[in-house]
């Protein structure tokens, strides 16, 4: 194989390997999963050992935390890893807005009921109005789990609820460096 087709199929396979980490987040997958998951595409021709050649690789890049426990490999993204899938070209542009916005509004709401640890339930009451955005507990606790990787928010010791932190405060403010995966707010 060229180098320039071999490289290409690599980038194929490590894309293909980040947008399945990017669909089941912030839940880990071990080399095997990622392989049952991507059998049908034949032209990767994925086995566990090129899985784990990428996970070492999105490793190195920023873009995933992998898990080594002897047998097997665990890895889930990182906030570059999930800015790198959604900025993909495949990736849709309105999935990528919807999920911009639903992080800028949850941090909001955050912010709006600071000092309190919300949970997704009231999370999902306050911004019930919100008619464009797909307001489901599982994706509440996505937009969560980035914000706080983003070290917006911070989690509770069980995950289960959250609250702004200060980075997150001057962020709404209009404060530091744009963030990919939040939309930025309207400015005044």
């Amino acid at each position: 194989m060229s180098n320039n087709l071999e490289h290409a199929v690599n980038k194929m396979r490590r894309q293909a390997v980040l947008q399945i980490l990017y669909d089941c987040y912030p839940t880990p997958k071990g080399e095997s999963l990622i392989v049952n998951a991507l059998q049908d595409r034949k032209d990767l021709q994925l086995t566990r050992e090129r899985v784990k050649k990428i996970f070492a690789y999105l490793e190195d890049k920023g873009l995933i935390d992998v898990l080594d426990n002897g047998n097997f490999h665990l890895a889930a993204l990182r906030p570059d890893g999930i800015d790198a899938a959604e900025h993909h070209k495949t990736f849709d542009s309105d999935r990528l807005h919807h999920n911009r916005m639903l992080r800028l509004r949850v941090l909001s709401a955050l912010d709006a009921l600071r000092p309190t640890y919300l949970g997704e339930q009231l999370i999902l009451v306050y911004l019930r109005s919100d008619g464009d955005l797909d307001l489901s507990p599982p994706n509440i606790a996505r937009a969560l789990r980035y914000l706080a990787d983003r070290d917006l928010v911070e989690l509770s010791e069980d995950g289960f609820l959250a609250r702004i932190r200060s980075t997150g405060v001057d962020y709404l403010e209009g404060a530091g460096d744009d963030l990919p995966g939040v939309a930025r707010p309207a400015r005044l």
